[in-house]
Formats: C-alpha cells, sequence, structure tokens
C-alpha cells in the first residue's frame, strides 16, 4: 500500500486524501469500514479504527487525530521510506530536512516541525522502525 505523509494535513492512500481533521464517516467513505475498532490503552475514550497497515485514532468529536502506519504498509515522505532504516538513518534523515528540534526517548522520535512520530522500540541499539504516526498539531499536548 502506498502512502504519502502530508505534515499536519493527512496522508494520500493510493491516491486518496485523508485528512487529519475528517469525521469517521467521512473516512469511512473514502476507505470504507475498518476492519476492526478496539481501544488503545485502557486510558482511551474513543475507539480506533484498524485498517490494513494502519490505525486512525479519533477525538471526542469523532475527528480523526492521528493516523499511525506498521510495516504492512510503506509511508513515504519527501521521497523517504522509513521502514527500511535503522534509528540513526531516521534521526539523520529529519536533521538534513532542517529539523533541528528533534525530541528523541526511548522509544524513537518526534518530529514537531513536521508532525510525524517515529517508533522504535529498540533505539539502544540503533534498532529498527516499527511505527509512524502522522498527527495534528497540538496532539501531544491534549
Amino acid at each position: 500500500m502506498e502512502i504519502e505523509i502530508i505534515p499536519y494535513q493527512g496522508i494520500i492512500v493510493e491516491g486518496k486524501d485523508i485528512s487529519l481533521g475528517m469525521k469517521r464517516n467521512e473516512i469511512w467513505e473514502v476507505l470504507g469500514k475498518p476492519i476492526s475498532q478496539f481501544k488503545k490503552t485502557y486510558l482511551s475514550e474513543q475507539l480506533t479504527d484498524e485498517y490494513t497497515g494502519m490505525h486512525v485514532f479519533y477525538n471526542n468529536e469523532d475527528k480523526c487525530v492521528a493516523i499511525e502506519m506498521n510495516d504492512s504498509s510503506s509511508p513515504e515522505f519527501k521521497g523517504s521510506f522509513f521502514f527500511d532504516k535503522k534509528f540513526d538513518e531516521i534521526k539523520r534523515l529529519f536533521v538534513e530536512m532542517g529539523d533541528d528540534s528533534l525530541e528523541v526517548d526511548d522509544s524513537g522520535l518526534t518530529s514537531i516541525k513536521y508532525g510525524i512520530g517515529i517508533y522504535i522500540p529498540d533505539i539502544e541499539e540503533n534498532g529498527n522502525v516499527d511505527g509512524v504516526i502522522v498527527f495534528k498539531k497540538g496532539y501531544y499536548e491534549d
């Protein structure tokens, strides 16, 4: 599945726009009904929609606030793919794109500049990317 990341706006999935801020029913009109719905954590208030290769997250107004992709999808940003890279390569990639304020923690990195988070569970061992999330402005402050 080809996915293009558009910072702070959403993604394009095989030519179909999925915008952050779209209502759940609008996303269903574009992608069809999800494979399943679940609560991501016990603190989750809204159900997450599961599609092949991605999860779509909503706020209490049922608007899309983030889209998380796994390695069965192929998210691309500015000509680069993430799942074939290790932590050091990803960090260097964002720095080369002008993001000098990356937030790095023990599970990956977050680019507030581009609205993209990269999950790397084995970051201390320069591990591979396990997930990519695209989020709306203020997502991590809410």
